[in-house]
């Protein structure tokens, strides 16, 4: 390769030698000067114009383009004490008084300098120097650009390198702010007080006007008259004061301007807003006085400057609603235009937003109406808080678009300059959220030309070692910047379903499932794009810090403040348009502290603007959006289970296509939640469920025992259907289809505990052919795993279902025991269940992780009851209480008190009877029998009533020493049959229950009310079914048994696992010699086939 390459330069040099060698053939200069009538005057050493433009030929082969200017006497003889600039591509001189002596110095890649000497000479100017631009053309030609501040105090005082960099990096003009106070505004700063109060903007306006780019004054608006004099906008003295004030800096600036190049135009004020109550009111006095105070500047500019484009904006802020009161001066000619900006100077802008679709259609259709150009003279890329950068840049990208869709090319003004540039070492800030905007920012433009995107990863790195897109930072479109994705492992810059793509409400990653999205925790990142490091300040793969405040130190967890879009490390967020300090805030301000309603699981902001609406579905938010962090789309079936009347189940969800669904057989709601004991299940009506696309089930459950077969959740029949169901101590989804006559199968599954609350996610993605499975429990995700399907779709036209605690419709169940699916039917979930949603979509990650937690809005209050037998119905099992449903009268029940007693018809669960009393604090009914019991021993104790909405009950066993245990229970709701349940401890020396009591009120509530009541349960607690179950010949011996178990079978014995009748796993193997003497309950695998037997400890 060597040789080759060597070969190849000499052939160059030998066609250079021919070239340079040959008769009357020489090279052209690459330096091109001409007149501003077009005339080359390359080869002239004395030039004579209004000003000369200086082209480079092909710039991109020189390394180094530079000019020194020396002006006045003649051409220096030394060049060597003189300062160097440099240009890009092609710069303009422009005629002044003096002469001006320019030398040119270019050197190409190989080395070689070229140079060229020549002199614009010298003489008065009686006009401008350069030809009139239209307004059309300016808007043309300006391209983006930055506000920049010109005040002497403030400004770069000889922008020369500054210009250039902006040039280079595609930006075309500059706003030049200027004023007359100091940076205290308190104290006179102008033509008539300060000597170099030109200074900085003169060196402004030469500099643009050199190397061909566009600027204009802006005026501040504030004044001597407020800040100097005192005199505010509300005294009736300020007009007679501030408007001279105004005419006299204009008359200043036009004369000592009246001569500069047309790239300089006037900007009469920079924000009317500035003086509002002036100008900016649609009070038509105001709209008078604007409109007069423009003819009274153009008056003054054009006495003077006839053809200098002149910017006039609109009222109350620059505000594109009120464009069309502009009344343009008579004398303005054909040069003038006008501005917009309000809603965007401050960065709260959003493309999604109806202010921001309302500001862009009037801006261009008064453009499109009037024929009048305009400028977008004030936006802040940066948005108010701390926003995704690579969506940011996505909205940049569609503002640019949005508003040149008129018929003239927009310009956009970023603020400001000094945000991206370093204007004291002359260099744009390495800064990653920087870079990367200003690379949108700029068009066509790049600061770094082998990092287009401006993402600190090479173009190169980009092509051949990552495979993204060297033009975009976030090749995915996931709101996740390359350049992090790159650097982190459990991200890809490949794949966009570790962020959150716009308009896919399928994927928003959240690696650690804390609730806070992969998106906002980087955003809280800080990249070092030149030491290729991220410093994260929440961590990706830690969900502790979604709990902690210790981020901004204001009380709000971090994952309250994501969900409600408040600042994660800022204690004050800017919320309904006020700043307010999130600690002490009340930010609906329904006169409970935000921190307060965070504390109490009440929704704690309001549904203003998009401010409420956190999910941005525009459903109404907090109380009425019972969900306002997760999105309505697709949301088909919710059951809180706060209301179970008649069997029927509220359906809250907002897509809903039917009210209500429906329990078959026993239940029961205590506290909202629902208690299935293995004989009853949900029926959720069919209509709009059949076909299944895309399905998302979640729910929150607590077993009550886990080794049995149990059917949670199920759609569908033996050929086509999606179940979630328990076995063999296992959580298992399946999912089959028939496909051409073969019924294919996928499931996944996880060991899970009975006695503990889970929140399971389903997940069917059609598109992905994708099962996903979500387990969390306490928060935290336990399981997230996925597994292909070889199917698309399942068609449910002719299937069951969806069925929620049991199935009625024969379906399959992976059963890990046998390692095999199974077809199961009428097969009955015993535990609790809440909180049920079904989605004909996607869920996201961090949708399945905000539904998953249970202490976000509304919160979690899972009881810690114990469950009533399995099997048992409202019977409850074995019961010390004969007659517990009054079926047979008042028989073993006695008056206590009660002013009104009473069979009523029907009774709960509509049985034949229940009871009513009526009476004051402690009225009710006994039930007097003495009861032999256990000492220090657990009993359930349960019953039904119904009452008034927060009423109180309660239940009181007292036993024969004395002593005595109450439960109380609280009516949800008015009338209607509710379920309560506790355990009791008997004493220690105990033995006897005497009588049992239902009494009205508590001590804290003593006034009359009527309750009705219906199957009194008090029994001891059985929490599994200890019959004998073995799929295969097995037996304990001895049994009893004093120290180690001993088997007699067949097969092979593993999984030795012991309960006690509460259902708790106290031991893992045969040796029990440490327990307590009692019943156990013993579970195992024999053979691989699941066996349960009970044995007796001596």
């Amino acid at each position: 390769m060597k040789h080759i390459h060597i070969f190849v330069s000499c052939l160059n040099m030998l066609v250079c030698t021919l070239l340079f060698t040959s008769a009357n053939v020489y090279a052209a200069s690459p330096i091109k000067i001409s007149t501003n009538d077009g005339v080359d005057v390359s080869s002239i050493a004395l030039i004579q114009a209004d000003h000369i433009h200086i082209e480079v030929d092909v710039p991109d082969n020189y390394n180094i383009t530079h000019y020194k200017l020396s002006e006045g006497g003649t051409m220096p003889g030394d060049w060597a004490a003189i300062q160097a600039y440099e240009f890009y591509k092609d710069m303009y001189v422009y005629k002044k008084s003096v002469s001006q002596h320019v030398q040119i110095t270019l050197e190409d890649k190989q080395g070689s300098i070229t140079q060229k000497e020549f002199t614009l000479k010298g003489g008065m100017l009686s006009t401008h120097v350069d030809n009139p631009i239209l307004p059309v053309d300016l808007v043309n030609n300006m391209g983006n650009g930055f506000i920049v501040e010109a005040d002497v105090d403030k400004g770069e005082h000889r922008p020369a390198q500054t210009v250039v960099d902006m040039k280079k990096a595609g930006f075309g003009h500059v706003r030049m702010h200027i004023g007359r106070l100091d940076k205290s505004k308190s104290k006179q700063q102008d033509q008539t007080n300060t000597p170099n109060y030109y200074e900085s903007l003169d060196g402004w306006i030469e500099e643009i006007s050199r190397h061909g780019l566009y600027c204009h004054i802006g005026n501040k608006g504030n004044s001597v008259t407020e800040g100097v004099l005192g005199i505010d906008h509300d005294n009736p003295n300020f007009l007679q004061h501030f408007l001279p004030e105004m005419e006299a800096w204009w008359i200043a600036i036009v004369d000592r301007y009246k001569y500069a190049s047309h790239r300089l135009s006037y900007h009469v004020f920079l924000e009317t807003g500035k003086v509002n109550s002036l100008f900016g009111t649609k009070d038509p006095q105001a709209i008078d006085r604007l409109n007069n105070h423009y003819q009274v500047i153009c008056n003054i500019v054009r006495q003077v400057d006839p053809t200098r484009n002149i910017i006039f904006p609109p009222g109350s802020i620059n505000n594109p609603e009120r464009l069309d009161e502009i009344i343009f001066p008579s004398n303005a000619g054909e040069y003038y235009l006008s501005d917009f900006h309000k809603g965007f100077a401050g960065g709260g802008w959003h493309p999604y937003e109806e202010t921001y679709n309302t500001m862009i259609n009037a801006a261009v259709s008064w453009m499109n109406e009037s024929k009048v150009p305009l400028i977008m003279s004030a936006v802040n890329a940066k948005d108010r808080v701390d926003y995704p950068t690579v969506l940011r840049i996505e909205e940049i990208k569609q503002l640019m678009e949005d508003v040149n869709k008129g018929i003239y090319p927009l310009p956009i003004t970023f603020l400001t300059l000094n945000e991206y540039y370093n204007q004291i070492d002359h260099e744009w800030y390495n800064d990653y959220e920087k870079r990367v905007r200003l690379e949108v920012m700029n068009g066509e433009g790049s600061v770094d030309a082998n990092d287009t995107d401006g993402d600190f990863l090479s173009n190169d790195y980009e092509i051949t070692i990552s495979g993204t897109d060297p033009h975009n930072p976030d090749s995915d479109r996931d709101n996740i910047s390359d350049f992090a994705e790159s650097l982190l492992d459990e991200l890809n810059p490949n794949d966009p379903s570790d962020g959150n793509p716009p308009g896919d409400l399928s994927i928003n990653g959240d690696y650690d499932g804390d609730g806070i999205s992969n998106v906002i925790e980087l955003s809280y990142a800080l990249f070092d794009g030149e030491k290729a490091t991220i410093t994260q300040t929440l961590d990706l793969i830690d969900p502790n810090d979604s709990e902690t405040s210790e981020f901004d130190n204001d009380a709000t967890p971090n994952v309250w403040e994501a969900i409600m879009g408040f600042n994660l490390d800022h204690h004050t967020t800017y919320y309904l348009r006020e700043t307010t300090h999130d600690s002490n805030a009340d930010h609906d301000g329904d006169g409970v502290l935000t921190v307060d309603e965070i504390n109490n699981n009440t929704w704690p902001i309001v549904n203003y603007d998009d401010y409420g609406d956190r999910d941005d579905d525009y459903e109404l938010a907090g109380d009425d959006d019972k969900m306002p962090y997760v999105h309505d789309a697709g949301h088909a079936v919710a059951f809180d289970f706060a209301s179970l009347q008649h069997g029927d189940i509220d359906n809250f969800a907002s897509q809903r296509i039917f009210d209500t669904g429906h329990l078959i057989g026993e239940g029961s709601n205590p506290n909202g939640v629902l208690v299935l004991t293995g004989t009853g299940y949900i029926s959720i009506p069919t209509a709009g469920h059949h076909s299944m696309p895309d399905r998302s089930v979640h729910f929150h459950f607590q077993a009550g025992e886990t080794t049995d077969d149990q059917i949670l959740y199920a759609e569908g029949d033996e050929t086509n259907g999606l179940s979630i169901g328990i076995s063999d101590n296992h959580l298992v989804a399946s999912i089959w289809s028939d496909a051409n006559g073969t019924v294919v199968h996928e499931h996944l599954n996880h060991a899970i505990d009975f006695d503990t609350w889970y929140a399971i996610t389903v997940l069917f993605d059609s598109q992905n052919q994708q099962l996903k499975f979500m387990l969390y429990e306490a928060n935290r995700p336990v399981s997230r795993i996925k597994a292909d399907l070889p199917f698309t779709q399942l068609s449910l036209n002719n299937a069951g279902g969806p069925e929620l605690g049991g199935n009625t419709v024969a379906v399959k169940l992976y059963v890990p025991a046998a390692q095999d699916y199974l077809t199961v039917e009428e097969s009955y979930y015993y535990g609790f269940i809440d909180d049920f949603h079904l989605y004909d979509r996607l869920l996201s990650e961090t949708e399945v992780s905000l539904l998953s937690r249970n202490d976000l809005f509304p919160a979690k209050d899972f009881p810690m009851n114990a469950l009533p037998p399995k099997g048992s119905g409202t019977d409850n099992g074995y019961n010390f209480i004969k007659n517990p449903g009054f079926e047979e009268g008042e028989i073993g029940w006695s008056n206590n008190k009660a002013q009104l007693r009473q069979l009523i018809q029907p009774g709960q669960n509509e049985s034949n009877n229940a009871y009513q009393v009526s009476g004051d604090l402690n009225s009710g009914v006994d039930y007097i029998q003495s009861i032999q019991i256990d000492n220090q021993e657990e009993y359930f104790m349960a019953f039904w009533a119904k009452g008034k909405a927060g009423e109180q009950c309660k239940m009181k066993v007292h036993f024969d020493e004395g002593s005595s245990v109450v439960f109380t229970a609280t009516f949800s709701s008015t009338d209607t049959w509710e379920y309560f349940a506790d355990t009791i401890q008997t004493p220690a020396s105990v033995q006897s229950i005497e009588k049992i009591q239902i009494l009205c009120g508590t001590d804290l509530s003593p006034q009359y009310q009527s309750i009705s009541i219906d199957n009194i349960h008090l029994g001891p607690i059985i929490y599994v079914d200890i019959e004998d179950v073995s799929a295969t010949d097995l037996k304990i011996y001895p049994n009893p048994v004093k120290h180690t178990i001993s088997f007699l079978t067949n097969g092979h014995v593993e999984n030795v696992k012991i309960y006690n009748l509460n259902g708790v796993k106290v031991l893992d193997g045969t040796n029990v010699s440490h327990l307590s003497k009692g019943l156990y309950i013993l579970t195992a695998t024999v053979d691989k086939l699941p066996v349960r037997k009970k044995f007796n400890k001596d």
